[in-house]
């Protein structure tokens, strides 16, 4: 038998070398916990040493065994150093490793529940194509259980399982897609930098030039003089002057006024943070200085940002006011998934998709065929 110890920091780290040097057929010997010495030991930490053999004869009767397949000798590998980690290691050293394992043995898992479910390459193929968007996982498999009702998936062409996708993505968004309602009076709210003045200034510029209508603008944003400016800049182009609403009694005024006098008033409104209360609060009187029976409320949402705080801030708004949503910044991410998950999960009606800063045309009503079409690669 040939006989080899390996040294490491650690046993994880010990047991890999014994299998990258000796295979996984090496036989443990022994395992112990070496203290260092000398005069500075006292800087050095302990170690791992480990003694392996490899037996260099095979028995002649014996039959030779099939390959394990990588997921078998992963899972031997995680148990031997389950095994090796109580071994004269602190109680520190152990739950770290413990931990470790755990979370090793959890992929491991999950690797075999998504071999189980999509041992076909097709449907494989689908659930890493939305997934790569951004789809959360289980939207993914809501989405490829459909294919289940499929008798034989290897008998039905790849092209009617990409149908079945797509039409099921299509189904989720059409179920939030906002109906087109006629009122006089658009709000916008939501977060800081997201684009709420630019995405006013589209729909401005579009009732405007394409639809002939006569607008007003008003702007509750006095925290930002840059806000203002911008609005205003956007206002001297089309020819409209901005009302500055400093409170809510302005709010008032200004919409009864604008009212009389166009066809579309549109509203700008702070870009705050929805953690704080006092924003929140002074968000909701402005709104409520606007008659409800002539408004739509849009909570204007990026694709960039990540989708636990998307959830966060759509829970906040939803408590101020109904509204709907439109998603800008569609061209600055990869991860459009975002836009089903939120379909998926809390079915607001999503009314607009921003996919650039040009005035006015990079704003479109959402479209699910668009949407399904690039989740899938197809655009």
């Amino acid at each position: 038998m040939k006989i080899s110890v390996f040294e490491a920091k650690n046993t994880q780290e010990a047991m890999e070398r014994v299998r990258s040097e000796l295979g996984f057929d090496a036989v443990i010997l022994n395992i112990k916990k070496t203290k260092p010495t000398g005069f500075f030991s006292f800087f050095r930490r302990s170690s791992i040493e480990i003694t392996a053999g490899l037996s260099e004869f095979k028995e002649i009767e014996k039959p030779e065994e099939p390959e394990k397949s990588e997921f078998e000798k992963r899972q031997e590998f995680l148990g031997d150093e389950l095994t090796f980690a109580m071994k004269e290691i602190t109680i520190s050293e152990q739950q770290s490793k413990i931990d470790e394992l755990k979370k090793n043995i959890k992929e491991l898992k999950t690797i075999r529940e998504e071999v189980r479910k999509y041992n076909s390459p097709t449907v494989r193929k689908y659930y890493d194509e939305l997934t790569t968007k951004g789809v959360l996982p289980e939207v993914a498999e809501a989405i490829l259980n459909e294919i289940d009702l499929v008798s034989d998936i290897n008998e039905v062409g790849s092209s009617v399982i990409g149908e079945i996708v797509y039409q099921s993505i299509v189904s989720i968004l059409r179920g939030c897609r906002a109906a087109q309602t006629e009122r006089k009076i658009l709000a916008f709210v939501g977060p800081t930098g997201v684009g709420k003045t630019t995405t006013i200034a589209k729909i401005a510029g579009d009732s405007m030039l394409n639809q002939g209508k006569k607008i007003g603008l008003i702007t509750s944003d006095t925290y930002r003089i840059a806000a203002v400016e911008q609005l205003k800049h956007y206002g001297e182009i089309l020819g409209v002057d901005v009302s500055i609403a400093h409170n809510e009694s302005d709010m008032a005024d200004f919409t009864a006024d604008l009212i009389r006098k166009s066809d579309l008033v549109l509203i700008d409104t702070a870009g705050r943070s929805h953690k704080n209360v006092e924003n929140v609060d002074e968000l909701n009187k402005m709104l409520y200085a606007v008659p409800e029976n002539e408004r739509i409320v849009y909570l204007v949402l990026s694709l960039t940002t990540k989708y636990e705080d998307l959830l966060s801030i759509i829970d906040t708004y939803s408590q101020i006011t109904d509204f709907e949503i439109i998603f800008t910044k569609w061209d600055e991410t990869s991860q459009s998934g975002t836009i089903l998950n939120i379909a998926d999960k809390i079915g607001k009606p999503i009314s607009y998709i921003c996919d650039g800063q040009n005035v006015p045309q990079d704003i479109s009503v959402l479209s699910e065929e668009k949407i399904a079409r690039a989740l899938l690669g197809l655009l």
